[in-house]
C-alpha cells in the first residue's frame, strides 16, 4: 500500500512539472511598464547584417565566408544577440549585441566586458577609454581570451529610443583600436535604423 501512495505522489508531481507552457504562472509575466525590447525586431540574421562582410574584410584584410546569428535570453532584460563572422584564417571577427540592467551604471555595464566573470575576484581589467563613441566606450584585452591568445575587445554603451545597450566587439588575433572602431560606427548605426 506504502509504494502505491509513493507511486501515486510521484506521478502528480512528474505531472504537475509538465504542465503546459501557456499556464500563467506569474513569472514569466513583465510589468507592462518595461514594455518589450527594442532587441525583439531583430532577428539572427538581422544581427549579422549590421555589419557588412566588406567592413570585415577592409579592416582586417579577409575574406568573410558566411555568418551565423544566434539569440539568447528573454525581453526585456537578459535579451542578446550575437553574430559569428566566418573568415579564412585569424583574425575572426564576433558581434553581440545586449540589453543591459537598469541597475548598473553604464561605467558598471562596460566594466562587465573587460571582467572574467569565471574568476572568484572579478577585477576589471585594463581598457583604454574611447571617446566619440555611443554613451561610453572602451577598448582592450579580451578578458576570458586574452589569457591564452592575442585577443580584443571593443565595449560600447548606448541608447536606442530611451533603451541602454551594450555592443561588443571581439577579435580573436591581433588587432588595434583603429581597425574595430569602424566597424563599431557602422554597427552602431545601422542597429540605431533598424530598432527606431
Amino acid at each position: 500500500m506504502f509504494r502505491v501512495v509513493v507511486s501515486l505522489c510521484a506521478a502528480a508531481l512528474v505531472l504537475a512539472s509538465c504542465s503546459s507552457e501557456g499556464a500563467d504562472t506569474g513569472r514569466d509575466s513583465q510589468p507592462a511598464a518595461q514594455g518589450p525590447s527594442g532587441l525583439e525586431a531583430l532577428t539572427e540574421q538581422q544581427m549579422c547584417d549590421l555589419l557588412s562582410d566588406e567592413a570585415i574584410e577592409k579592416a582586417f584584410d579577409t575574406t568573410v565566408e558566411g555568418s551565423e546569428g544566434m539569440k539568447r535570453g528573454r525581453a526585456p532584460v537578459t535579451v542578446s544577440y550575437e553574430c559569428d563572422y566566418d573568415s579564412e584564417g585569424f583574425p575572426t571577427v564576433s558581434t553581440d549585441l545586449s540589453a543591459t540592467r537598469s541597475s548598473e551604471s553604464d561605467q558598471e555595464v562596460l566594466d562587465g566586458v573587460f571582467t572574467d566573470r569565471t574568476q572568484e575576484d572579478k577585477v576589471v581589467g585594463a581598457h583604454q577609454a574611447v571617446p566619440g563613441l555611443g554613451t561610453l566606450a572602451g577598448f582592450g584585452r579580451d578578458a576570458v581570451l586574452g589569457k591564452a591568445v592575442n585577443a580584443s575587445s571593443l565595449g560600447v554603451v548606448f541608447t536606442v529610443d530611451s533603451e541602454r545597450l551594450l555592443l561588443t566587439i571581439s577579435v580573436t588575433g591581433k588587432t588595434e583600436l583603429e581597425q574595430v572602431r569602424p566597424l563599431a560606427e557602422e554597427l552602431l548605426a545601422n542597429a540605431k535604423s533598424a530598432m527606431e
